[in-house]
């Protein structure tokens, strides 16, 4: 469900699309200071100001968890454990920075378990709702990232689930990028949230019970690779 992503996208992310005067990409350091810089960790510092390169997502840093209403009482929740991303970042032309993110459709998780251990109704969501069998992978491709500051922005792009695709905004906050020490890597984070109608997608199975409009929550850490 929905952006699901895609920043991502994944965004997912994209916070890298900032439209403020542009300032000069900074060389990773390993100097501890900067390393430690508070303006950093609270996400002050735009993106722009951050290293251009291809940004990769880390799978245990990141989470798509989506969000449904079931019959009028509670919101009920799901996620994927397959996540799969890449944030290309241009700092000095942030328009062009670009996200395209990719869930298996099978790893979906709601945490609900029969009998067994089994997680058997997570597998039939995948089948009922995503079409997993035929579309194993439901995936975002950016098309447009705006920032007015770098910090906060919105990233639109064409959403594949089920496989139908159909273009949705995913609105991002960028939370900061610093060099972590233990992975030695120069890393981003950011956060998205974004809505999508089921049934837009097809997706519609147990519509008398559950809602149509679907929250996406993401939280996504990228590590640099180039």
């Amino acid at each position: 469900m929905r952006a699901i992503l895609a920043g991502l996208a994944l965004s997912v992310f994209a916070m890298s699309c900032a439209t403020a005067p542009v300032a000069t990409a900074q060389t990773p350091t390993q100097d501890a200071a900067v390393v430690a810089s508070p303006a950093q960790a609270t996400g002050t510092i735009p993106a722009l100001e951050h290293p251009s390169g291809t940004y990769a997502i880390d799978p245990s840093h990141a989470s798509v968890v989506w969000r449904v209403r079931h019959m009028g009482l509670s919101m009920y929740t799901g996620r994927f454990n397959a996540i799969a991303a890449t944030l290309n970042l241009n700092a000095a032309q942030p328009q062009l920075s670009t996200l395209n993110v990719t869930l298996q459709a099978t790893s979906v998780d709601t945490g609900n378990r029969n009998a067994q251990g089994e997680a058997a109704f997570d597998q039939t969501i995948a089948n009922r709702v995503f079409g997993a069998q035929a579309n194993p992978e439901i995936t975002f491709v950016s098309t447009r990232i705006t920032s007015a500051d770098g910090v906060t922005g919105q990233v639109e792009g064409n959403l594949t689930l089920n496989g139908v695709t159909r273009p949705v905004t995913l609105d991002v906050t960028f939370n900061g990028g610093r060099l972590v020490l233990i992975t030695q890597k120069y890393t981003l984070g950011f956060s998205a949230r974004g809505t999508i109608h089921r049934s837009e997608f097809g997706a519609d199975a147990w519509s008398t019970a559950v809602g149509d409009e679907v929250e996406i929550v993401i939280e996504a850490e990228f590590h640099r690779q180039s």
